[in-house]
């Protein structure tokens, strides 16, 4: 119990840091966290800007299973915080994959924003390769964003789509290290300095 302690204060320290861009690096296996379980990660995500200096960033998520199918989940950083509920509605008759749909908002850059997506994942052994694509409806309020990665001048509202290919390697049942790429298709007149964010990520489940 003391190791997930450290887990969950760990991840909750991240509240600390961030620079407003954790909504856009989501990445999780479909595979639901289960009935009364706990899942929270610790995540770090980076891209080259355009000097090609490396910028990164940590962030923090707690899952929670409502039910053997549905999970909620809390996603932050500093500047951000992200609401968001995830529905495993298929599983293979082996038990070893899953396809869900998702969807939430998020407190970003001085407005509400939102996002609906699908992910479809797979077990086998200590492997657990996801893919999934998501849907944002952005407001980004001018003068509150990080203008170091969005470029142009964003309308109130404005569009775009994400996908993340990555996979989890599970170090025993209860830990996991994580690695996924996002790519970022831009709309209208916004444009991103990288569209490619990678990341690293460690997963406790309890």
């Amino acid at each position: 119990m003391v190791f997930l302690y450290r887990a969950l204060f760990c991840t909750l320290n991240l509240l600390l840091v961030g620079c407003a861009l954790a909504p856009l690096t989501s990445g999780a296996p479909a595979r639901p966290v289960g009935a009364g379980q706990w899942e929270t990660t610790v995540q770090w995500t980076g891209y080259t800007d355009a000097s090609g200096n490396y910028i990164g960033f940590p962030l923090g998520k707690v899952r929670y299973g409502a039910d053997e199918n549905t999970t909620l989940s809390l996603t932050t950083e500093m500047r951000t915080l992200g609401l968001g509920l995830h529905h495993a509605y298929w599983k293979s008759a082996a038990g070893t994959g899953f396809a869900s749909v998702e969807a939430g908002a998020a407190w970003l850059a001085g407005g509400f924003s939102f996002f609906a997506g699908h992910s479809v994942s797979a077990k086998w052994g200590n492997w657990e390769p996801f893919l999934g694509i998501q849907f944002y409806l952005l407001n980004l309020r001018p003068g509150t964003y990080d203008a170091s990665y969005f470029k142009g001048n964003p309308a109130s509202h404005f569009p775009f789509v994400t996908a993340n290919l990555g996979t989890r390697y599970w170090v025993r049942e209860d830990i996991s290290v994580g690695l996924h790429g996002n790519i970022l298709f831009h709309a209208g007149s916004v444009r991103f300095v990288n569209s490619f964010l990678h990341s690293l990520s460690f997963n406790f489940a309890f």
